[in-house]
């Protein structure tokens, strides 16, 4: 099952959903594995190794300067909380018989991104001065991620490869206590602007993945364990 851990800590941005769809029906035993497993993290079944809790995913402080549509702004965000990670479906799975490779494709119908604090500073249309500080709300509707993986076994198992691609439904954000037109922008503009910032988005995410699924591994997966929990969970 270590593989099925693997590929759980690939799901931090995760949602469960009536709404949006089921789980896809496994159609081997290493699919319905990690299936399993998927499926007992989002419920808060304790698991063997030490894995994130998903009620909230804690993000550290943030800061940058954007620029676009007649706007200039410097910016940094407090601490933020993404919520809704224990909720989602997986609508596709494919997993190699030998665990070296996997694919999953995640659904989430709403994140929501908060951070009790923000300040900015900038200007609009080269002459209007742009202020702001407050809370922070975003959500994001109708996420699909896929990721594939793939592992390489030397003593240990770890992760040789990760491929990630995002898709999002839409995107409302809103900045308490802030200058026009800047949430009037980013109502208008809302996709153009989380399209920009797409590639940091996935570099940060693969970066943050492979570290966590190395970490959770650790040295204490080889490949014998692996493939003796494998066999044993198969023929049970």
């Amino acid at each position: 099952m270590n593989y099925v851990y693997t590929l759980i800590v690939t799901c931090f941005l995760t949602i469960r959903s009536e709404t949006f769809g089921t789980d896809v029906v496994p159609k081997t035993c290493a699919e319905k594995q990690v299936l399993d497993l998927l499926t007992e993290w989002r419920g808060g079944v304790e698991l063997p190794l030490a894995l994130p809790s998903l009620d909230v995913i804690h993000i550290p402080s943030f800061e940058n300067v954007y620029q676009g549509f007649g706007i200039k702004i410097s910016y940094v965000t407090g601490d933020m909380k993404l919520a809704g990670v224990h909720d989602f479906t997986v609508p596709s799975l494919s997993v190699s018989p030998d665990y070296s490779r996997a694919s999953i494709t995640l659904r989430f119908p709403l994140l929501t991104l908060t951070s009790e604090s923000y300040t900015l500073k900038g200007r609009a249309y080269l002459l209007y001065p742009l202020t702001g500080a407050g809370f922070l709300n975003v959500t994001f509707q109708n996420v699909e991620v896929l990721v594939g993986i793939t592992f390489v076994s030397k003593q240990t198992t770890q992760v040789k490869d990760i491929s990630l691609n995002l898709s999002i439904g839409d995107v409302k954000i809103h900045l308490s206590n802030s200058s026009w037109p800047l949430n009037q922008v980013l109502s208008l503009r809302r996709m153009e602007i989380i399209e920009e910032y797409r590639s940091t988005f996935v570099t940060a995410a693969k970066d943050f993945m492979k570290f966590e699924i190395d970490r959770v591994l650790g040295n204490k997966i080889t490949v014998e364990t692996m493939r003796a929990i494998a066999n044993n969970y198969c023929t049970n």
